[in-house]
């Protein structure tokens, strides 16, 4: 994993995605240094995906299921 101050995320929208998921994390129960070290992993493959030229993501409910789909345009 790179270090923390090299992640660097451009796309404001990919940057909302991390912190809502910080903040999910800490409302989970989570301790503050686990959701930060999880919210670090998000943020590199944020980059490695925002690198590759991905701008969007897609959010959705799989058809009949409660499960959320994820997918990178």
């Amino acid at each position: 994993m790179a270090l923390p101050s090299s992640i660097i995320v451009i796309n404001t929208s990919y940057q909302e995605k991390a912190k809502e998921f910080l903040d999910h994390l800490l409302i989970l129960g989570h301790s503050s240094h686990g959701a930060k070290t999880k919210t670090r992993y998000t943020k590199e493959f944020l980059s490695y995906i925002e690198q590759s030229g991905k701008q969007e993501l897609k959010t959705a409910l799989q058809p009949g299921t409660s499960k959320i789909i994820t997918t990178i345009l």
